[in-house]
């Protein structure tokens, strides 16, 4: 089978890959029955390449080695311990045989010791090659990624339109900006206390008002008390002619303006209280849009990753030894990279997998709106958070139960388990 450019394998199909004709089930959910007939089927196919390499093996040798490594790679996907009877594992050991004895033919077939380097060649091949596309297909993902969503947020907007090969790149350091910008959210909510975390990022009214929120109503209530007494003292005093009139007057008027003094603490602490749902919810806004960046900036970091590794694989086993053999199969002697990829000769090999990357992967994954996620979703990333923050031991335990839900904001349903447990 030539490589496949959508999951970049060869031979097999990478599971869900939409370009693979006829998916196979999980090994790990097929009963046992269904385990032997799989081997059997493959078994099956491994016959008819034996013999269509016996045909060529007296004109074209090489033909005939190409077909042993096909046969040699299909025995290694279907393993002797899935068959259920003697006589099965026995047709098993007699087929490898004959794929041993048709190799062993082709090699003599073919001068100077030529069948162990083609056999070599193809193996290197197919590695660097699955391994480079995989680079092209990582990369045209990035390119592809839908980052819209990110332009459409209430306050603080990404700038997602960037060069194409550094997009998500570029992305995720802005996002990080915005999140450094927004460090003080995070202890503005806690203010708030863990009671009323659910209604903040569900867009609901607080529950319960922590004391620190609001004045102290003592202050109007000492006032009032201390008014009332001083007036009470000064109108005592004056009717009792204790003293003589003024100072009582003086006393009944600092009264007076305690009491307004009283009057004038109560009316902030009202205000102050009347204001209280409408920050919590401009709060609610802006904490819902920081667990948007968060959940962002974690998925796209694992896009990136997913290319960075591909980089780092394809960079290290074309390194040392294998260099000078890579860069012979792609620039000289072409058949065994052929045998897996067919491109023109006047292009590159790294220019035809770009190509065939760019038509095979169409398929844009996306970032779900701000608007579209959900007040119990929100309530479950809120909550995932807050408990990895609370319990995390080190670096890597501080986002566990946060991660399984960040196909929340990125166009699936996260893990229901989790996401029914933090509800």
């Amino acid at each position: 089978m030539k490589l496949c450019v959508q999951c970049a394998r060869i031979t097999s199909h990478e599971p869900g890959c939409a370009a693979d004709p006829s998916p196979e089930s999980d090994h790990a959910a097929l009963d046992p029955r269904a385990r032997h007939e799989r081997v059997l089927a493959g078994m099956q196919r491994v016959r008819d390449l034996v013999a269509a390499g016996r045909a060529r093996l007296p004109g074209t040798p090489r033909e005939a080695l190409e077909h042993v490594w096909l046969a040699q790679d299909a025995l290694a996907r279907y393993p002797a311990s899935d068959l259920q009877s003697f006589d099965a594992k026995r047709d098993l050991n007699t087929l490898q045989k004959e794929v041993a004895a048709l190799r062993a033919d082709a090699c003599a077939a073919l001068p100077d010791g030529g069948g162990e380097r083609i056999a070599a060649d193809l193996d290197l091949a197919r590695k660097a090659l699955e391994l480079q596309a995989e680079i092209y297909r990582r990369r045209r993902e990035a390119a592809t990624f839908d980052l819209t969503a990110l332009g459409k947020l209430p306050h603080a907007r990404v700038n997602y339109a960037r060069s194409e090969a550094h997009v998500l790149d570029d992305v995720c350091l802005e996002v990080e900006s915005r999140l450094a910008e927004s460090s003080a959210l995070q202890r503005e909510v806690e203010t708030w206390g863990n009671a009323n975390l659910g209604a903040l990022v569900r867009g609901e009214a607080p529950p319960h008002v922590p004391v620190a929120k609001v004045p102290a109503g003592s202050r109007a209530s000492l006032a009032f008390g201390a008014g009332t007494a001083m007036i009470a003292l000064g109108v005592a005093l004056d009717v009792l002619k204790a003293i003589p009139p003024a100072p009582a007057a003086v006393f009944a008027a600092l009264g007076v303006v305690t009491l307004l003094a009283g009057l004038v603490f109560l009316v902030l602490r009202n205000r102050r209280y009347a204001m209280l749902p409408a920050e919590f919810q401009g709060l609610g806004i802006a904490y819902r849009e920081r667990l948007y960046l968060s959940a962002a900036l974690r998925f796209l970091r694992r896009r990136t990753s997913l290319r960075e590794r591909a980089e780092d694989a394809f960079r290290q086993f074309t390194s040392g030894e294998s260099a000078a053999r890579w860069k012979r199969l792609r620039n000289e002697e072409r058949d065994a990279v052929r045998f897996f990829f067919d491109w023109e000769d006047k292009r590159t090999l790294e220019d035809a997998l770009n190509r065939a990357a760019t038509a095979a992967v169409t398929r844009k994954a996306k970032l779900v709106t701000f608007d579209a996620v959900k007040p119990d979703e929100w309530d479950a990333l809120a909550k995932a958070l807050a408990l990895d923050l609370a319990t995390a031991e080190s670096a890597a335990d501080e986002a566990q139960r946060f991660d399984v839900l960040l196909a929340l904001i990125a166009g699936g349903d996260g893990d229901a388990k989790v996401v029914g447990a933090l509800k």
